[in-house]
């Protein structure tokens, strides 16, 4: 008799599988990340003001104000309290709020390295477009020039590639698609 039959039949468990991704990138709290560019309002979250109505308080960062840019500072490092170190410098987190133009605070926490690298497989075969993304109408990568070359048939590298830097890829892939920005999911 296998022991997890042995253990259902007596009724002291059940047989299931579960699956989760791990945020330990985001949770360990590394300088380097990419900015979340979120800003939030105390003024406007007890006026149950928002971006979103579910979300009273919490705005995104303006277009005009992209991208967030880190500044250069000796502390980089985690410490052991669980606050991101960007929390330590009010000339990166104090600022102004969207929604009603008061004081605010921008969001400390920063994404991890996969997540900003989710998406340069797009970029590659779009090595020659220099027109700066922050042009209206400019794009990272090359409408035509994607639709020739991707989607690629077979993309892998290391287990840790393979696990969590293709899983961010698929979920930013299939955003970008969502949103109209590329034909393939």
């Amino acid at each position: 008799v296998k022991t997890m039959d042995y253990f259902e039949q007596k009724g002291w468990g059940k047989r299931v599988t579960t699956y989760h991704l791990r945020d330990w990138l985001i949770s360990r709290q590394r300088y380097w990340g990419p900015p979340i560019p979120m800003i939030f309002c105390d003024s406007c979250k007890a006026n149950v003001k928002g971006e979103r109505d579910d979300m009273p308080g919490w705005w995104t960062v303006r277009d005009d104000d992209l991208p967030v840019l880190l500044p250069r500072i000796e502390d980089y490092k985690p410490g052991n309290d669980g606050v991101a170190p960007l929390a330590n410098h009010k000339e990166f987190y104090q600022t102004t709020c969207p929604g009603c133009d008061g004081k605010a605070v921008r969001e400390t926490d920063v994404s991890d390295t996969f997540l900003d690298s989710s998406w340069y497989f797009l970029r590659y075969p779009s090595v020659n477009n220099v027109i700066p993304a922050t042009e209206p109408g400019s794009s990272a990568w090359d409408p035509q020039i994607t639709k020739k070359w991707l989607p690629v048939h077979m993309y892998t590298g290391g287990a840790e590639h393979s696990v969590l830097h293709l899983l961010y890829s698929r979920f930013i892939t299939m955003a970008l698609h969502d949103m109209g920005f590329i034909d393939f999911e």
